[in-house]
């Protein structure tokens, strides 16, 4: 096995005609961690941590906390909205503010972090959230919370107390300033952890893909993706802990703190990862290697850097990533968008309240409670297994586009099994825009912007239990008792038996379609990274979570909410409180709209990606082994032709041809720009110090120019034969760190002057 810090180089006693192996600018890309802290990584000897395997378990604790800090964010939002007097509609708008940084900064971090460096980029702005983190605990340090928002978040029945709402109506006659401050804080963490996910995606799934065959990465990306899921789920048991170890506070908690200082560390580690791994620096090396064996001039390999505008532009015209994108796009925004009114859907189609808290702990819906737990582990499982099973079949373009329309497909006929039934009756009301309150309980003092609270009277549906006059609650029986405007009054419509069926088979739907549209994940994500070149992988992806970013979430959002504005039956002063029947028939069809667009344009894509091949593995092992199988061969039988003082020109000619068929084969393995003058490569040589001066084809060993005198620079057969036995089959880095390590050499002393060790 060849160490990427001991290639071999010739050491003639001619000066002026030794050569050095062919380097180039590798060096610089193995930085090996952060230069601030040189003396950790010579007491640790963190060198030796620079492997593929090390990165991606880094790369996925990244994104596990990525996922548990946002869930924790938006499942604690009730509370912390009510501490500083955000409105329900403001905080519904804020906790996704992150998804149109995520559109706004996308390109600008894709483009600027690939160019400079991935691996530091991820880590400085994970350090940077885990900053941004720690600064939501400040608006709470000077207003700490007092425990009322935390118990008023579950809101418990609202009954018929008149001392009790006179008490309340005061409170609310008190108004509370907006606290700038706080809104501040939560922008710039939203930027932080927006600029954050868009690193992860971009800059962690492209070094993956560079850095394994082709053939593998599917799976570790899906490996990658997997874990952000699963710190999704953690985030939502973190986010009932303010219920379960009764804390005041949410952003001082330990939980909150122990995930601050977790992702503070899992920064630092992931941004002492070098440019490249040592395996992809050894490998471009043993490439050159094999060109200077061959006896072909050696060009300087010329990194090409595209300017951004032009980089998009090219990118913009290229069909196969631009239907991708889009059906990717027209599919989220159909489901994103429904997910964000599917309390105000469950509400007005099957009278579900909808005044619980955002993290679903306290949903009294044992199937909605389980929804919760079982969601984000499928979507883990799905991604998981998707990836691993492209990686291991490795189907065509072809078939993963096929996957995705028939995935669509039964999304769209699963969401529209139920969501066009209809179970529920009619509200007892007598004005349709407005609460109005019964004479029957007109004594209780009920506010008119109560929470929807559904009770059944005598076969009519009130409501909140305020209106129907009740006073007391039995929660074992769920039965209210003392109501003035009935006699059997029960928790729920009146139509919560026939609707309960289908909500439960609506939530299993959701499920059912989460895990299936997750299996879509890794296909879309190779497509996009394959349709591209290596240097604009990295764009690419940022160009598909920009339209991801702002298409769902600003124009798509704005044209929902508009529209379902113009449903509202109820008004009230913090919004709409109740929707009508005919809002969920509008939600459903715009819905399955947008999937049925998703659909067309992936079959568009279909007769679109021809033949896009997938898992093309030539810039790795396998076509360096062959070449130096070749190579090992052609040697081994010109050395027993060597034998002989009379060389016939039958062996001169084959020698010749393999010359010529291996110069082919590399010209066409290593994309050079056009090769420079001799002089020209000189200087360059002379004064950077790290780049190899043309080498002259290797002649004939019968050719008098091989004699000891001359100034050719060939490489001797002994010699090739010591580079190929050195450099193997193995092409691993496991043996990076190891740079003191001798090379073991079977040439005989007599011949051993053409070969030294050395090292960058």
């Amino acid at each position: 096995m060849i160490h990427p810090t001991e290639l071999l180089r010739t050491n003639s006693e001619d000066e002026e005609h030794s050569f050095s192996a062919p380097v180039g600018n590798y060096l610089n890309q193995v930085d090996c961690g952060i230069t601030a802290l040189p003396c950790l990584n010579r007491c640790l000897n963190l060198e030796k941590c620079a492997k593929f395997g090390v990165f991606v378990t880094v790369l996925s604790l990244v994104g596990f906390f990525h996922g548990a800090i946002l869930v924790y964010f938006r499942g604690t939002s009730h509370i912390w909205s009510d501490h500083y007097n955000l409105s329900r509609e403001t905080v519904d708008w804020l906790i996704y503010t992150n998804e149109v940084f995520v559109g706004i900064f996308a390109l600008c971090v894709a483009y600027w972090g690939n160019r400079i460096h991935r691996a530091s980029w991820l880590g400085g702005l994970t350090i940077f959230l885990a900053v941004a983190c720690a600064t939501l605990a400040v608006p709470e340090i000077y207003n700490p919370f007092s425990g009322s928002e935390i118990d008023s978040s579950i809101t418990g029945p609202i009954l018929c107390n008149i001392t009790r709402y006179l008490s309340l109506s005061d409170i609310d006659k008190i108004e509370k300033g907006f606290d700038a401050i706080t809104f501040a804080v939560i922008i710039i963490f939203q930027i932080m952890f927006a600029m954050a996910s868009i690193s992860f995606v971009t800059h962690g799934m492209t070094y993956i893909d560079d850095h394994i065959s082709p053939k593998h990465s599917p799976g570790f990306i899906g490996l990658a993706l997997a874990a952000n899921e699963i710190g999704k789920q953690a985030g939502l048991y973190c986010s009932w802990s303010p219920y379960v170890i009764d804390i005041d506070s949410i952003f001082i908690s330990p939980v909150w703190i122990v995930l601050t200082i977790l992702t503070f560390i899992i920064g630092i580690i992931i941004a002492m990862f070098p440019k490249a791994l040592p395996n992809i620096v050894m490998l471009k090396s043993v490439n050159s290697l094999l060109s200077l064996a061959s006896g072909n001039h050696l060009y300087e390999e010329e990194e090409v850097v595209e300017g951004f505008f032009k980089s998009l532009w090219s990118l913009l015209k290229n069909k196969v990533l631009s239907l991708t994108i889009f059906s990717l796009v027209f599919i989220e925004s159909a489901l994103i968008n429904f997910s964000i009114l599917q309390k105000q859907f469950n509400q007005s189609k099957y009278h579900v309240s909808i005044h619980n808290d955002s993290s679903g702990y306290s949903d009294p819906f044992l199937i909605q409670f389980t929804t919760n737990l079982l969601k984000q582990p499928l979507v883990a499982i799905s991604v998981v297994t998707s990836g691993m099973v492209i990686a291991k079949i490795r189907p065509k373009a072809k078939y993963l586009v096929w996957w995705n329309i028939i995935v669509f497909t039964l999304v769209a006929l699963f969401f529209a099994s139920t969501v066009f039934w209809n179970c529920a009756e009619e509200i007892e009301n007598e004005h349709k825009h407005t609460i109005t309150i019964p004479y029957c309980s007109s004594h209780c003092g009920c506010s008119p912007d109560a929470p929807f609270q559904p009770v059944c009277v005598d076969k009519k549906t009130y409501f909140s239990p305020c209106l129907a006059g009740c006073q007391n609650f039995s929660s074992q029986q769920n039965v209210y008792t003392n109501c003035t405007c009935g006699h059997t009054v029960t928790e729920g419509s009146c139509s919560a038996d026939n609707c309960k069926i289908i909500l439960a088979i609506s939530q299993a739907n959701s499920i059912i379609t989460s895990g299936l549209l997750a299996t879509t994940i890794v296909s879309n994500i190779v497509i996009i990274l394959r349709s591209v070149s290596n240097k604009q992988k990295a764009l690419a992806l940022g160009l598909a979570i920009t339209h991801l970013g702002i298409i769902p979430f600003v124009p798509v959002r704005l044209s929902y909410r508009a529209i379902a504005d113009n449903f509202c039956a109820i008004h009230g002063r913090k919004g709409c409180q109740f929707f009508s029947e005919y809002f969920p028939v509008f939600l459903s069809s715009m819905t399955i709209f947008l999937i049925v667009v998703a659909i067309v344009l992936s079959i568009i894509l279909l007769f679109s990606v021809g033949k896009l091949e997938l898992y093309d593995d030539k810039d790795f092992k396998s076509t360096t082994d062959l070449q130096l199988e070749q190579i090992r061969r052609a040697r081994q039988s010109n050395n027993t032709e060597e034998d002989n003082t009379d060389v016939d020109s039958s062996a001169d000619d084959s020698q010749q041809r393999f010359l010529r068929r291996d110069k082919q084969m590399s010209d066409s393995r290593i994309n050079l720009p056009r090769p420079r003058s001799k002089e020209d490569r000189i200087s360059t040589y002379l004064s950077e110090g790290d780049l190899v001066p043309p080498l002259k084809p290797v002649l004939r060993r019968g050719d008098a120019s091989t004699s000891k005198n001359s100034t050719n620079s060939g490489l001797s057969s002994e010699s090739l034969r010591a580079i190929a036995s050195v450099v193997g089959d193995d092409h691993d880095s496991d043996g990076f760190s190891d740079v003191s390590k001798p090379i073991q050499d079977t040439t005989p002393k007599s011949q051993r002057k053409d070969i030294v060790e050395t090292s960058f």
